[in-house]
């Protein structure tokens, strides 16, 4: 994705703006926005080996889960947390509002094209299965 383009789940109402991407930073990070709607369900808790995320709430609050036992943070505007290598970790909307954040990946990752994926799945959820070998490699 490059800078400005946006992508979203029509179902849902999510949508992810780049703001950096990688290719204005040799690869160094992404920077992209997320709008979340109320009660947006968690993805399954997950960890990365090649890259780590910091979640910075914009407007209303994110729920954060780190850990095996799910340690539940909340996040308010202007707050951030850091899901370093191999922390598990997931993220939520459990509030009735919308959420809006930014996250920032560092190095730049396959982050982007999970999105991408999943956003597609949630349309067309019989493509699940041919999915996942690659859904592995993006970690």
């Amino acid at each position: 994705m490059k800078k400005g383009e946006v992508i979203g789940n029509r179902k849902s109402g999510e949508t992810l703006t780049m703001l950096v991407d990688q290719d204005e930073n040799g690869g160094a990070r992404l920077l992209y926005q997320v709008r979340l709607p109320p009660r947006r369900p968690s993805p399954p808790a997950h960890y990365h080996v090649r890259f780590t995320e910091i979640f910075t709430v914009i407007e209303g609050a994110l729920d954060i889960y780190l850990g095996r036992e799910r340690k539940h943070i909340v996040l308010h505007p202007e707050e951030s947390i850091t899901a370093n290598l191999r922390q598990i970790h997931t993220f939520g909307n459990d509030p009735d509002e919308w959420t809006m954040m930014t996250v920032d990946t560092r190095p730049a990752g396959g982050v982007v094209r999970a999105f991408q994926l999943a956003y597609g799945v949630a349309l067309f959820p019989m493509n699940l299965p041919l999915l996942r070998p690659f859904l592995r490699q993006l970690s």
